[in-house]
């Protein structure tokens, strides 16, 4: 029975249960979007899990109910009336043949499940159809698990379930197991489930629209045909019982007129024109919109021609709007927690962010803006998304339970060439005697002897409005200054005060490291340390971690100038060097074996999660130092403007936090979606439009809560057994935990935190 006041509230609509058989019963209804994870909804309680298990475990402990413990007590197959029964909890499905059974597991397999073997002695769960498989033969090769055929006394048939749960010290009216629910909108609640359906075939796994069109077709054909041999069945049935003919017509076509199946596939989504329409009504979609303009250009004469080109612009505004219905990622505006430790471990830290004005920051991949680059113009694509940030930081927006809400830029995240091209900064930095972004450092000093030392004043909002003004007649403006960004008409954001962060991935992992650490390979190779050939067989047979086997480094080219690989390959490459190639270091007192190892020292404290403000001196001083070296070492190979932001990465610290939570690689990520895109659709025709289309209808599909987060995940756990700990940790556990022995321990442990963050 269930509990007074009790209500399990689905996390992706307004249903409610009274039971926790029911709650798990009605997440099937979203099973398109919910991704295998399980939401408590007790009392409207947020939290979500991977496992049905650890829900449980939460209900138990936190809202005090008892339900099922699954994995306290194993059941056998044969312990009610000799059936097989199911281990899955949203399933329970008894059998009379093994044979169906083990059918019946693989299905589940099928749909990355996680399965119990089912012999009665045996603990183990697979997700995996061929693990399970495999067990089976192995293990239990004799007879099936307890045959039907056996004689089951009625009290062994009739045992309580109730032995099978843990009971503690909980009022006995608190079980959850039983009860029945609200009646809600169970036609509504198909047609959400075959929208998300299809929308996760088309936007997620990209699935061509006629394909789509076609297992529309196919449906309704197959339904229709499983229809008609219902009806006639139940026709057959009914006439066998001696039904009026009458009777039977008015029941049949009431209940076939009435098929919220038949009427979903008929009227909603019978085309693609009419599910794209149904998207954008039922869930939160942002409808890009086109902005016309005129590009004049010179063609190969030299004349000016004028062309109507366009861009698609996705607002701001209802993207911000969006986010926070979005049920994936659950946001609340919070207060920054300011610290007052002095250490540095995200934006927030950053001297940007705590400036006054600088409202918020959310932690989203969004789309904004789509163009061509051949029809780009500055003012026309950057003026109008300025024209939106303008008005959010003037009048703010309203967000519900909070109020008005001013939103302000931070920065803004981009490669070297990128936030030039934004900032309004000379973009060709190989011939350019300007080319910093954040100080007015001249190129034939920077290659002087010691000119890597030197520091130049640092640019300022006031310097870079004097080099507009006395660059207004000069083609390429002045001291590396050639025109006026747009973003500076922000009242709380300019590309001096710095707005324009540094990328940690382009300037040393793609930079920096790709090419030094390619020149002290090849002095190694030319001192006789090791061959390419053995280096390569190294960094092939070395062993690298779980997580380090995503990133291992491809084999170094003898005729390339840099190491070759992604960012993180690369830096893999160099942190582990020294491990890879220990049995080849002839001499750790070498000046180049120093400078790679000094690399590596700076590479790890710029990629630290947090690090505290009294090591940023010491930072720079090492940095100084490995400029200094290198160019003493390698004095034919000079120095990359790359070398020279390194020397500024302590101020992009101070101002903008840990570099690797501002970098662009995870922005960049994003391009392999359009890429994809384009080669599913493989017409060219109006790209733009069908690249904004298809993202915004994935995001419409993603903040249903196809991307819902739990807050902690754990994987690769096994039972705990508590002995094995020292005292200290033991009675830590037996003061926290009522029951220690259903506790499991874990290798890897998640942490997500999705939320909007509000100056002080």
């Amino acid at each position: 029975m269930g509990l007074d006041g009790i209500l399990f509230h689905c996390h992706y609509c307004q249903h409610t249960s009274v039971s926790f058989k029911l709650h798990l019963s009605h997440r099937d209804c979203h099973r398109h979007i919910n991704n295998n994870k399980y939401f408590c909804g007790v009392n409207r309680c947020e939290k979500v899990f991977n496992r049905e298990s650890v829900l449980r475990k939460h209900i138990l402990r936190h809202h005090a109910l008892k339900v099922s413990q699954l994995e306290a007590k194993r059941l056998p197959p044969t312990a009610f009336r000799g059936k097989y029964i199911c281990s899955v909890g949203t399933c329970k499905k008894e059998f009379d043949v093994y044979k169906g059974f083990l059918s019946h597991l693989n299905f589940h397999l099928s749909q990355s499940a996680i399965v119990e073997c089912p012999y009665t002695e045996c603990f183990k769960k697979y997700k995996n159809k061929k693990s399970f498989s495999s067990h089976l033969s192995r293990s239990h090769r004799s007879a099936p698990p307890g045959q039907c055929g056996q004689d089951s006394s009625s009290a062994d048939a009739a045992e309580d379930l109730s032995d099978y749960l843990i009971t503690e010290d909980i009022p006995e009216n608190c079980f959850v197991d039983q009860g029945s629910a609200k009646s809600g909108n169970e036609e509504h609640l198909l047609l959400q489930n075959l929208a998300h359906f299809f929308m996760k075939l088309e936007y997620h796994h990209l699935v061509p629209e006629t394909v789509i069109q076609y297992v529309y077709g196919e449906m309704s054909h197959v339904f229709s045909q499983g229809l008609a041999h219902l009806d006639k069945e139940i026709r057959r049935q009914m006439e066998h019982h001696n039904i009026p003919s009458e009777k039977i017509q008015l029941i049949m076509s009431s209940a076939l007129k009435n098929d919220p199946f038949s009427k979903t596939l008929c009227d909603d989504l019978r085309s693609d024109y009419m599910r794209k329409e149904f998207y954008k009504k039922t869930f939160p979609f942002v409808q890009p919109e086109k902005i016309e303009y005129v590009r004049t250009f010179k063609n190969k004469r030299g004349e000016l021609i004028k062309r109507d080109v366009f861009f698609y612009y996705i607002s701001i505004e209802e993207t911000l709007r969006a986010c926070f219905l979005d049920k994936s990622l659950n946001l609340k505006l919070e207060p920054a927690v300011v610290r007052t430790d002095d250490i540095i471990s995200d934006v927030t830290d950053g001297l940007v962010f705590l400036e006054k004005g600088s409202s918020s920051r959310i932690r989203w991949l969004c789309l904004v803006a789509l163009c061509k680059e051949k029809d780009f113009v500055h003012e026309v694509v950057y003026g109008r998304i300025v024209k939106d940030l303008k008005v959010l930081e003037r009048d703010g927006m309203y967000v519900e339970g909070v109020g008005n809400v001013k939103v302000g830029l931070t920065y803004i995240a981009g490669d070297n060439l990128g936030s030039h091209q934004l900032g309004g900064f000379v973009c060709n930095f190989s011939s350019a005697k300007y080319f910093c972004r954040f100080c007015h450092i001249e190129k034939e000093i920077f290659h002087s002897k010691y000119g890597e030392t030197v520091e130049f004043e640092l640019r300022t909002v006031e310097s870079y409005e004097e080099c507009l003004r006395l660059g207004k007649s000069k083609k390429y403006g002045h001291k590396g200054v050639k025109f006026d960004s747009e973003f500076n008409e922000l009242e709380y954001f300019h590309a001096c005060k710095p707005g324009l962060s540094s990328c940690v991935g382009h300037d040393y992992m793609e930079g920096c490291i790709a090419f030094d650490l390619k020149l002290f390979i090849d002095y190694f190779i030319s001192e006789s340390w090791f061959t390419l050939h053995e280096l390569n067989e190294a960094i092939d047979n070395f062993d690298y971690s779980k997580e380090e086997k995503r990133d291992k480094p491809p084999p170094v080219q003898e005729e390339a100038e840099r190491v070759k690989g992604g960012a993180w390959q690369v830096w893999t490459l160099l942190r582990l060097f020294p491990l890879i190639m220990q049995n080849f270091i002839l001499d750790d007192t070498n000046k180049v074996w120093q400078a790679l190892m000094l690399l590596s020292e700076i590479t790890e404290i710029v990629c630290a999660p947090g690090i505290h403000k009294s090591i940023l001196p010491y930072l720079h001083c090492i940095i100084i130092e490995y400029l200094t070296v290198r160019k003493a070492l390698f004095p034919e190979v000079p120095l990359r403007p790359k070398h020279h932001f390194m020397s500024h990465t302590v101020l992009n610290y101070l101002f903008f936090g840990p570099l690797l939570k501002c970098w662009t690689m995870r922005y960049e990520s994003k391009h392999s979606y359009f890429k994809r895109i384009a080669r599913v659709v493989r017409c060219f025709k109006n790209i733009l439009f069908t690249f904004a289309m298809k993202h915004e209808l994935l995001q419409c599909y993603l903040r249903s809560g196809a991307d819902l987060r739990c807050d902690v995940a754990a994987a690769e756990t096994s039972r705990l057994f508590i002995s094995n700990y020292s005292k200290n940790i033991r009675d830590a556990i037996t003061a926290t935990v009522v029951s220690p022995g259903d506790l499991e321990e874990s290798k890897i442990v998640m942490s997500v935190m999705l939320a909007l963050e509000e100056s002080p």
